[in-house]
C-alpha cells in the first residue's frame, strides 16, 4: 500500500505538471498568433507606405543619387586617365625635389603631392605653376622631352578644369539630394516600421523555440505518467493477488 500511494502521488504531481506543460504551450501559441498579426498589421502599413507619393519620390532621389554617384566615378577615372602621361615626370619631379635638385616652393610641392594621390583635388592653377617652373629647367628633362612635357601638362591644366567642374556640379546635386532624404519622415518610418517586423520575427522564432522544448517536455511527462500507470497497475494487482491467497 505504501508503494501504491507514493506512485498515486506521482501520478497526480505529473499530471499537474502536464496541466502546467499544456498552459504554458496554450500561452506560446497565442503569443506567437499575436506576433503573427503585429507583422500583418506592419507589413500593410508598409506596404501603404511604399505606395505614397512621398516614398515614391524618396525612391526617385535614390536613383538619382545612383546615377549621379556613376557620373561621378566616370569623371574621377576621366581624371586620373588624363593625369597618366604626367604621373612618371612628376614622380621624377617629387624626388629630384626630395634629392634637392629641383626646387619647388611648399606650395606648389604640396600640390605636386596631391596631384599624384588625389588629383580630382588639385588646383587646376597648379598646372600653370609647374608649366612655368619646368619652362627653364635642365636638369630635370632633356630639352626636347621638357617641350613634349609642357604640352601635355597645358592640356591638362585646360581639361581639368572642365572634369572638376562637372565633378563639382555633381557632388553638390548629391549631397542636396541627401539632405531632401534625411529631411523624409517616410524614410524613418519605414525604418521603424521594418525594425518592428524584425523584432516580431525575432519573438516568433524565441517563442517556436520554447514550443519546441516545451512539446518534448510534455511528451516526456506523458510517457512518463504511461510509465507510473503501469507501474501502479501492478502494484494493484499484485495487492490483488496476495488478497486471494
Amino acid at each position: 500500500f505504501e508503494n501504491a500511494q507514493k506512485v498515486i502521488q506521482n501520478i497526480k504531481e505529473t499530471n499537474f505538471q502536464i496541466d502546467a506543460e499544456k498552459k504554458t504551450m496554450k500561452d506560446i501559441h497565442e503569443r506567437i498568433d499575436t506576433c503573427k498579426k503585429k507583422i500583418e498589421l506592419n507589413q500593410n502599413s508598409l506596404t501603404r507606405l511604399s505606395e505614397s507619393q512621398q516614398w515614391k519620390n524618396y525612391l526617385n532621389y535614390k536613383n538619382d543619387i545612383a546615377d549621379l554617384d556613376n557620373k561621378v566615378n566616370k569623371v574621377v577615372s576621366d581624371i586620373d586617365t588624363l593625369l597618366v602621361p604626367l604621373k612618371n615626370p612628376f614622380l621624377r619631379l617629387k624626388q629630384l625635389n626630395e634629392d634637392r635638385k629641383f626646387d619647388m616652393v611648399p606650395e606648389i610641392k604640396k600640390e605636386l603631392l596631391l596631384c599624384l594621390s588625389d588629383p580630382k583635388s588639385v588646383s587646376p592653377e597648379f598646372f600653370d605653376k609647374i608649366r612655368d617652373l619646368l619652362k627653364n629647367d635642365t636638369v630635370a628633362f632633356n630639352p626636347q622631352k621638357r617641350d613634349l612635357i609642357l604640352e601635355q601638362i597645358l592640356y591638362v591644366g585646360t581639361k581639368i578644369r572642365d572634369f572638376q567642374k562637372e565633378y563639382q556640379t555633381s557632388m553638390s546635386a548629391i549631397n542636396a539630394k541627401k539632405n531632401e532624404i534625411s529631411g523624409m519622415n517616410t524614410v524613418m518610418e519605414a525604418a521603424n516600421i521594418s525594425s518592428r517586423i524584425s523584432a516580431l520575427q525575432d519573438d516568433i522564432a524565441s517563442a517556436e523555440k520554447k514550443l519546441e522544448s516545451s512539446k518534448r517536455h510534455f511528451t516526456s511527462l506523458e510517457e512518463g505518467l504511461s510509465l507510473k500507470r503501469n507501474e501502479l497497475q501492478e502494484i494493484i494487482s499484485t495487492i490483488d493477488r496476495r488478497k486471494r491467497i
